[in-house]
């Protein structure tokens, strides 16, 4: 688990450059990094399958903005869950 920032939630539904339909959710986020001043910024894709299987969508992720949420990532770095912090 990694706790992060969120700070943007973006819906994503576009061909990519296979003719494959690319669906899900971008989340901007920040964290604490070691080696930079300040906080780091990266964005993590949501795949429409893990929304879907988690119950995850835009709505239920409004209500996080701006607070920290703790994000499971696989070992390929991919987001596997996300827990909000309250």
């Amino acid at each position: 688990m990694a706790r992060v920032h969120l700070v943007g939630v973006q819906p994503l539904d576009f061909p990519n450059n296979k003719g494959e339909q690319i669906k899900g959710i971008n989340l901007h986020i920040n964290f604490e990094d070691d080696d930079v001043y300040g906080k780091k910024a990266d964005t993590k894709f949501l795949s429409d399958i893990l929304c879907n299987n988690k119950g995850i969508t835009i709505d239920s992720l409004l209500p996080f903005l701006g607070t920290d949420i703790e994000i499971d990532v696989n070992l390929k770095g991919k987001v596997t869950g996300i827990t909000p912090l309250t």
